[in-house]
């Protein structure tokens, strides 16, 4: 488990630090409209693709009949894509006085890449294959950082950096699908499809859980462009990337634990499944104490030198999103346990009522007390959130256990 853990940190960070590098290109070469523009479709394709995902790795990595339901799971996530990116160019429509039409074409081919990959890598987590996941993620960003830094030194434009990015993508892809289709020897008929449209009965609540996390993350982003403006936004999405570092470590750990959540679920082991659990809690107590700590003391020097002055004026930001550390990463991996143990429904319906509470606090915070009062509103709706899910999850688990 640790050797798959090191592999998986490895991968998610490598995409994480992707998504990050391209915002402090942006900032330090651009202006912090770019940077909000940027990160305002990152907001607005990303509930939208996660939705229509359903979920469908975390089902794939738990799945023990992987390879009798290869060509199913494939024929799902290019026909989710497909929606995806049709639903994305339709709210897009609503921005494109704001965001250029070339821009939204150049993030949506790359959201789909991300997509289609994000399903290969699914398959190979089952397997336990984390090198290669690792080795594919960290070919990106080493790539990214030769090739998009040249670029946007030279050309110093949004529009530049997601045509580098597509370039990198594309290149990985290709060797991507190679690798994958001779392991897994995919192939497509009518059939296929069929079999996937029915597979959307089954993780449509996982769907809908994913959508409303997403949103849960990316909500304030849609407001504050409402509230504020599309500068205050990159500043916001800016300093809310760094204090999510640890979450890398927390969703690698959680990629890692799957497998064994589920070997626990299936034998029955509830010492093993629960003791499992609560090794996770601690590790993400003692992180959050750490990136608290960060945050207090030497936050407003990290943000000058990644961003400069105009970021490290709201440092206080970081300090209230460290805060709400503290509550997520102690129950964020409990959502994926309750896909463990079948619970989609349960998890839903946390989601629900986390976003609901999440909306009110950032209208009625956003109204009274203006874009500045967003840190406090986010750790509020962390614990809310948290609170929620711990709730709904020890109910699941003893329904699964009457």
């Amino acid at each position: 488990m640790k050797k798959n853990l090191i592999f998986n940190l490895i991968a998610t960070g490598a995409f994480y630090f992707a998504q990050w590098y391209n915002i402090i290109l942006l900032a330090k070469f651009t202006s912090t409209y770019e940077v909000g523009a940027y990160m305002f479709l990152y907001a607005l394709s990303m509930p939208i693709f996660y939705f229509f995902s359903m979920g469908l790795r975390n089902v794939v990595t738990s799945d023990k009949q992987l390879y009798k339901k290869t060509n199913m799971y494939i024929a799902n996530r290019i026909m989710s894509v497909f929606l995806g990116v049709l639903c994305f160019f339709v709210l897009s429509f609503f921005y494109n006085d704001r965001i250029a039409f070339s821009i939204l074409i150049l993030f949506s081919l790359i959201k789909t890449l991300e997509f289609l990959s994000d399903i290969m890598y699914g398959f190979w987590q089952n397997k336990e294959n984390f090198f290669l996941i690792a080795l594919f993620q960290l070919t990106k960003v080493i790539l990214l950082i030769i090739v998009s830094t040249f670029i946007i030194y030279k050309h110093g434009s949004l529009e530049s950096l997601l045509i580098s990015n597509l370039v990198i993508y594309s290149s990985i892809f290709v060797l991507e699908i190679k690798i994958f289709n001779k392991e897994f020897k995919v192939s497509f008929n009518f059939i296929y499809l069929l079999k996937s449209i029915k597979l959307y009965k089954t993780v449509l609540p996982l769907g809908f859980s994913f959508l409303l996390i997403n949103m849960i993350n990316n909500l304030p982003r849609f407001l504050l462009e409402r509230f504020s403006d599309l500068k205050f936004v990159g500043i916001f999405s800016a300093i809310f990337f760094i204090t999510m570092i640890g979450t890398v470590f927390m969703s690698s750990l959680t990629q890692v634990a799957i497998p064994k959540l589920r070997d626990f679920y299936n034998i029955s082991d509830r010492s093993g499944f629960l003791g499992l659990l609560i090794k996770m809690a601690m590790l993400g107590l003692a992180l959050a104490s750490m990136m608290f700590f960060i945050s207090i003391f030497f936050g407003k020097d990290i943000l000058n030198f990644l961003y400069g002055p105009e970021y490290s004026k709201h440092y206080t930001l970081m300090i209230y999103f460290s805060l709400g550390l503290f509550f997520t990463y102690s129950t964020s991996f409990l959502s994926n346990a309750m896909i463990v143990i079948n619970q989609y429904q349960l998890q839903m319906i946390s989601q629900i009522i986390s976003i609901i509470i999440l909306l009110i606090s950032l209208l009625l915070g956003l109204s009274f007390y203006g874009a500045e009062s967003i840190g406090k509103i986010i750790a509020f709706s962390d614990f809310i959130r948290s609170l929620s899910l711990s709730i709904l999850f020890v109910v699941g688990y003893k329904l699964v256990h009457r």
